[in-house]
């Protein structure tokens, strides 16, 4: 770098540019400005860097921050170094539709043209295999209503619309050279590449190994970005916001994106998802993808919930009530004013607000029922949405694809199974044993998060109860309290415990990047279900007649006075059996959810923008503390001359005094050091924002909030609206988050949303065995007798096995791939095949093929054959046979090749079995194809022996 104090920026010009001289420039990797014991072995890292940054192709510039402090490296690379690392990793670019059926249907050699659009032309022959078997008729001569209607019903998207297929660039040329037209989508900027494919480009060269690849003679960076972090080798690695040193760019900036983002009509539902993946990625696209469906499938039950919701407050209003105990000695609530009559004489005249009352509506049980339902076909329906996007965006069958992780360490190199290639290798014991440690872990914090539950519901008891009050906390307000601390205990120990799985998930040592988040997910959320839902389901079914320090605990507060006068145990008995904790879950749901909402918003934008400030106001300290180190060093240099010439003291004393007023000065006016520095380009800028690493808490957030909508949705139906409304904020916050307040996002992608969808699933199950339960148990909607329980019992059984059979029949009813989706995979990678791999037509020969064939007849069962090609080929099939099969007879062949036994092979029997011999390496695909259809003297799709034996001469 030089010396220290020079910028070693040429200008601002090529700082600020994003793309000069053909170098597109897309990512910044920060470095310390090295100081102290380690400087120079921070000073060799960062030079190593940059030379394994120039052997991979790639191109820097260095220039200091405005403090002095960090020294900035944009890293770029030209499309051809593009293009080739595209090659290299068989990276899927879209192809333009126009062209590709232009290829398509013009013939070539190997091939006959494709004509896969409707109409099509009439002109086509019918290939000889269906010549064979006697099927004359097309499809001209049908009526063409009829043959339209059935191409509609099959699909309505264009065979060529959405096709993706692996770069390679002897396709590419190839192509351009034959066809004179490029068969990759070609964008504004003249080029085949999108920004956003450049970036995710230009991030496999920073983290592929060093091995240079075989083909290319090009080497990777392997830069472990958390590594080096951790070694504080680098500051921060991110991909750069394009456009944002120009007010004109065309590009898309993160403040178009959100100003796109957040207009005031556009709804949850309808975001700019193709503008989120060209900025932030698939899989970030996909979070906000599912967001909005799962906002949309939010408005049924929230507006049913709603109706309800207004019927409990009808009943509120015209009821209150209070325990009656009935001679006969069975209990239950009644809605009026009354007075109770106890077995001691004692009487009771008691009006309260019951929240178990507005709670208790015949619509319940139906209501659940739907949630149970609903909650299946919501994530049915999006199975088929995210099967669309991964066509349109490319991404079908992508985690096939996946590469190993740079932090994978393998203990061994063994193998390929499938192809004998060498292959990293981790030993399954050292797996299994550290995944046992993990679910030690997990299990010990689930006793940590249960214990901090019981203990939060034993400083509830001591607060209310007469008994135990200290008097510090009013006894009206402890439960609400208590509520209210229980969420917030809930969000630290969730936050505590994301830190302690993602080091288990990093120890574990996954092999790709979708192994690893799937264990994060997995050990995330077991977690967070306990931590979220324990409360709940206390409330649901353990709390009322349980004792905490020796005190019943009770759920309708006019139970707890009667309990406390009650003489008898039989009477004691009775209360607690009569007791129902329906409105105090749906009461504690609502405190519960409704404060992480607003916790969760806080959370997600408020810690950011204080984090962003107190990143700038630090290191604007750090640099006016450096200048003042400067100054005072300057002025002990000045005193040390004068101290050597015999200057007197008063002089040396001055100077001394002109040094400490500088510095403090430099720590006073920190507002005005940032005015004196000079302007922060957008490289720097971005900087001081926060890293955005990917969606997981995003999902996570949602996962638990699905669980609160559809768990006990029975006692709380405006839960669906309370989420509703949290999902319009959700979107506004989560944009701001991602545009204005993070880096650019590493651009990630994605098929779909992985083991976040049986998540999903898996709540929806839960669901119906949750609201069962609190319907049948916790409520008294539905009235028992005493000797009734078995029924009770039998009938949630009932329940559940219903609404379990509705939901096979669902998922069996709805395909998660729609038909036209996967008739258009099957088309792409068809047409790979034909048109880019050039794979020979089959049995399906080209016109030309089959005329040539048809110049063959036979003679007595002999063939003759008067095309010269054929002829040559023939002779040269039968002199490598006798060369490289001097051991082998044409019987051996044959019979080898006859795996029924039936004294015939088929054209694709012959084919498979010439393929598997010397032949297969010495004559091509298509010359085989044409040999063996030669051999079918009679048309009947079959080959006898003698047919074989006396072709070849043999």
């Amino acid at each position: 770098m030089g010396d220290k104090d020079e910028d070693p920026l040429k200008s601002q010009e090529e700082v600020e540019a994003d793309r000069v001289d053909g170098i597109s420039w897309l990512y910044c990797l920060v470095f310390p400005v090295p100081s102290g014991k380690k400087a120079e072995e921070v000073e060799a890292a960062r030079e190593a860097i940059l030379g394994d940054l120039a052997a991979a192709g790639l191109h820097t510039i260095l220039f200091y921050s405005s403090t002095k402090l960090q020294i900035f490296c944009k890293v770029g690379a030209t499309d051809g170094r593009l293009l080739k690392e595209a090659d290299i990793q068989e990276y899927r670019l879209k192809c333009d539709e126009k062209n590709l059926k232009i290829i398509a249907e013009t013939a070539e050699p190997q091939r006959a043209p494709l004509y896969l659009d409707f109409p099509f032309p009439p002109s086509v022959e019918v290939p000889g295999e269906f010549k064979y078997k006697g099927i004359d008729n097309q499809w001209h001569d049908m009526d063409q209503t009829q043959v339209a209607k059935y191409i509609r019903q099959q699909t309505s998207l264009s065979p060529w619309k959405d096709i993706h297929v692996r770069y390679n660039d002897a396709w590419e040329h190839r192509i351009l050279n034959e066809h004179g037209v490029q068969v990759y989508k070609t964008y504004e900027d003249g080029t085949i590449l999108r920004p956003a494919d450049r970036i995710k480009l230009l991030g496999k060269i920073l983290t592929r190994t060093k091995l240079k690849d075989p083909e290319h003679g090009l080497a990777g960076a392997f830069l472990d970005v958390k590594k080096l972090t951790y070694k504080k080798v680098l500051l921060a690695s991110y991909p750069l916001q394009l456009g944002t040193a120009r007010a004109l760019s065309k590009e898309l900036t993160p403040d178009k994106l959100f100003e796109e983002w957040n207009k005031p009509t556009r709804m949850p539902w309808q975001q700019p998802l193709e503008e989120i993946r060209n900025y932030a990625g698939e899989k970030i696209a996909l979070y906000f993808a599912f967001l909005g469906h799962y906002t949309l499938w939010l408005v049924p039950p929230a507006v049913i919930g709603t109706v309800i919701f207004i019927h409990q407050m009808i009943q509120l209003n015209a009821d209150t009530g209070s325990f009656n105990i009935v001679g006969s000695g069975t209990a239950e609530l009644i809605a009026s004013n009354v007075t109770v009559t106890l077995e001691n004489g004692q009487l009771f005249n008691k009006t309260v607000y019951e929240t178990e009352l507005y709670t208790q509506v015949p619509e319940a049980p139906f209501f659940a029922l739907f949630i149970a339902l609903w909650a299946s076909v919501l994530i049915e329906f999006w199975k088929r949405k995210e099967a669309r996007f991964a066509l349109r965006w490319g991404t079908s069958n992508y985690e096939k694809e996946t590469s190993n992780r740079v932090q994978f360490k393998a203990t061994h190199i063994i193998p390929d199974p499938t192809n004998g290639e060498p292959i990293e290798y981790y030993s399954k014991t050292s797996l299994f044993s550290k995944l046992f440690v993990s679910a030690s872990v997990i299990a010990a914090s689930i006793v940590v998060v249960i214990a901090a539950i019981t203990g939060i519901l034993v400083l509830k008891v001591v607060a209310s109860s007469t008994e135990f009050s200290t008097g510090i906390i009013p006894a009206s307000v402890a439960p609400q309290l208590a509520l209210v601390v229980n969420a917030v205990v809930i969000l630290i120990l969730g936050n505590v415990y994301k830190l302690v799985a993602r080091w288990l998930t990093n120890w574990e040592n996954w092999r790709t990047n979708i192994q690893w988040e799937d264990a994060l997910i997995t050990k995330t959320f077991v977690f967070s279900f306990v931590n979220s839902y324990a409360t709940l389901t206390y409330f649901a079914f353990i709390k009322s007649g349980s004792d905490i320090l020796g005190i019943t605990q009770l759920c309708v507060a006019s139970a707890e006075e009667l309990l406390a006068n009650a003489a008898t145990d039989d009477e004691k008995e009775l209360i607690v059996n009569a007791d129902v904790c329906y409105g105090s879950l749906a009461y504690s749901l609502f405190i519960i959810f409704g404060t992480q909402i607003f916790v969760n918003n806080i959370q997600e934008v408020g810690i950011p923008i204080i984090m962003a400030y107190v990143k700038k106001i630090l290191d604007i300290r750090a640099h006016a503390k450096a200048i003042a180190k400067k100054a005072k060093q300057a002025a002990d240099d000045v005193q040390a001359g004068f101290d050597e010439m015999g200057n007197a003291l008063g002089v040396h004393k001055q100077s001394v005094d002109v040094a400490e007023d500088d510095e403090e000065k430099m720590d006073i006016d920190l507002e005005n050091m940032a005015v004196r520095q000079r302007m922060k380009s957008p490289v720097e800028y971005q900087f001081y924002l926060k890293f955005y690493e990917s969606p997981f808490d995003d999902y996570l957030e949602l996962a638990i909030q699905f669980g609160y909508v559809s768990l006990f949705v029975a006692a709380f139906p405006i839960a669906p609206l309370l989420a509703l409304i949290n999902n319009f904020i959700e979107v506004r916050v989560d944009s701001y988050k991602v545009c204005i307040l993070s880096r650019r996002p590493a651009l990630e992608v994605a098929e779909d949303i992985g083991t976040w969808r049986k998540i999903f699933s898996i709540m929806g199950f839960v669901a119906v065995l949750s609201n069962a339960s609190v319907i049948l148990f916790s409520s008294t909607i539905l009235k028992f007798d005493e000797d009734e329980e078995a029924r009770r019992v039998w009938l949630w059984v009932l329940f559940v096995g219903a609404v379990l059979t509705l939901k096979v029949i669902i998922d069996f009813m709805v395909p998660d791939v729609p038909v036209e989706v996967a008739i258009q995979l099957k088309r792409q990678e068809f047409i790979t095949r034909k048109v880019f791999m050039q794979e020979p037509d089959d049995e399906a020969l080209t016109e030309a093929e089959l005329k040539r064939l048809s110049r063959k007849y036979t003679v007595a069962r002999t063939i003759e054959n008067v095309d010269p090609f054929i002829l040559q080929l023939t002779a040269r099939t039968s002199e490598l046979i006798r060369t490289s099969m001097p051991d082998s007879t044409i019987e051996d062949i044959f019979q080898e090749a006859d795996t029924n036994n039936n004294k015939t092979l088929s054209l694709k029997e012959l084919r498979k079995a010439l393929l598997a011999t010397p032949l297969g390496e010495h004559l091509s695909r298509y010359e085989l194809t044409i040999l063996v259809n030669s051999l079918d003297v009679d048309g009947d799709g079959t080959i006898t022996l003698n047919e074989f034996r006396r072709f070849l001469n043999m």
